[in-house]
């Protein structure tokens, strides 16, 4: 194996990888649909009491505690389903560039030059050295897309600790709203 073919490999490697870790998002945003739904679902058979007009102090502070319990596990879904749509399937366009680099490999820098300046720029490649160009160019573009891969990674990782406290905040919902 040589350097094109590890660096080819590497790319194509990671490039799976980020597509994997996007199909678990999807996964992720059906099984929040389903937590979503049965939070409504139970919030539907509520009913809202006054806690001024109640002598009994237990039900009262069960209805604050499942108020609260609803209302975080509300937001805690919304943020989740945010993170998953905009931090990890939403695409991500490199940062490691300056200003004045423009990589030919890159979708997002092919696209700010037109036709003519794209072809006009392969053109000038240096013949002499175009091997060590390319190797140079796809080790760059393996360095962006491991750092996207990376936070994405992360990101992912965050929101499965998430999903089990969300889970968990649902039960303890269905738990208490069966007793009010």
């Amino acid at each position: 194996m040589d350097k094109n073919d590890l660096l080819q490999f590497n790319h194509s490697n990671i490039q799976e990888l980020i597509r994997f870790i996007d199909q678990k998002a999807g996964a992720l945003l059906v099984i929040y649909g389903f937590l979503f739904t049965a939070t409504i679902e139970y919030a539907k058979k509520l009913s809202f009491i006054n806690p001024f007009n109640l002598n009994n102090g237990f039900i009262t502070t069960l209805s604050i505690v499942e108020l609260v319990t609803g209302l975080l596990l509300i937001y805690l879904l919304i943020y989740q389903i945010y993170i998953v749509l905009f931090r990890i399937i939403k695409p991500r366009h490199a940062s490691n560039y300056t200003q004045e680099e423009l990589s030919i490999i890159y979708f997002d820098h092919i696209s700010k030059q037109n036709k003519f300046e794209y072809i006009n720029h392969i053109e000038q490649l240096p013949e002499d050295n175009l091997k060590t160009f390319i190797q140079r160019e796809l080790a760059t573009q393996i360095h962006e897309i491991s750092s996207i891969m990376s936070q994405k990674s992360k990101n992912l990782n965050s929101l499965l600790n998430y999903l089990f406290f969300s889970i968990f905040l649902l039960l303890f919902f269905i738990f208490i709203s069966n007793f009010i």
